[in-house]
């Protein structure tokens, strides 16, 4: 009987072998690439869904050193991806941020207080980009520039001067066991005039801090359901924190809550 020819493995030389895993990873990297999540932010906040269905977002405010107060924020949509938030109490409306989803960014051109007695404004004239709408897991993502910033006080200018300003996306975080991604915002203001009574005292720069976490996994509260989210903001004057340890609003969402 004749032998059953046996079939060897072709040799290969260790360039050979070298060429294979490059190749090898090369492929795996676009594969993981092409796989990689993408976040779609601009649906988790404001998540125009949800806040248009009378929900808003219920939350603590962990800012002081006493115990945390509760703070809420909901919105209010307008024309072309524009919306306002609003800090106070479902319905109340006289403290708000003007933002905006444009051209694939989130923007932020002005806040207004006029809960009495204050009657105040922090007007930009080109908005500050706080962040893309879409964001893919672990791409490097950031974006600056520069923006005259001008506060009133009862409709007269007491503050002018220039905003240089970066944005960027640090990455997934966990805020109350839930995963979430960080947004942040430092913002730093040279003073052109004003005076020590409204804090921009000509010449000296003001450091301003601004974090967003953004989770798809927020909680509707009264039943077993989550929904995108903003879980946790957290920011203020950045020197004043390094002083004090203490910001001007750390607030931790509880989840969504349906108005009554």
């Amino acid at each position: 009987m004749a032998k059953a020819k046996i079939q060897r493995a072709p040799k290969f030389s260790p360039r050979t072998y070298l060429l294979i895993i490059v190749v090898a990873l090369v492929i795996g990297y676009g594969l993981f690439k092409a796989f990689a999540a993408s976040n779609p932010l601009s649906s988790y906040y404001p998540n125009t869904n949800r806040y248009q269905s009378a929900y808003y977002l219920e939350g603590l405010n962990y800012e002081g050193p006493n115990a945390p107060a509760r703070s809420v924020l909901w919105f209010k949509s307008f024309a072309n991806g524009m919306f306002h938030q609003y800090n106070y109490a479902p319905y109340t409306t006289c403290h708000w941020d003007q933002l905006q989803w444009t051209g694939g960014y989130l923007k932020y051109k002005e806040t207004n207080d006029q809960c009495s007695p204050n009657n105040n404004q922090v007007i930009l004239d080109a908005p500050i980009v706080f962040m893309p709408a879409n964001w893919s897991d672990g791409n490097a993502w950031s974006y600056s520039g520069n923006s005259s910033e001008t506060h009133y006080d009862h409709g007269k200018v007491v503050c002018t001067g220039t905003n240089k300003w970066k944005s960027k996306i640090i990455g997934w975080s966990s805020v109350n066991s839930l995963n979430a991604i960080h947004t942040q915002t430092n913002e730093y203001t040279t003073w052109a005039t004003g005076s020590a009574q409204y804090g921009c005292v000509p010449g000296q720069t003001q450091w301003w801090q601004e974090n967003f976490y953004m989770t798809p996994t927020l909680g509707i509260l009264g039943t077993h359901n989550v929904d995108g989210g903003l879980i946790r903001s957290v920011g203020g004057n950045a020197t004043n924190y390094q002083k004090t340890g203490h910001w001007d609003w750390d607030v931790r969402m509880t989840g969504w809550n349906k108005l009554p």
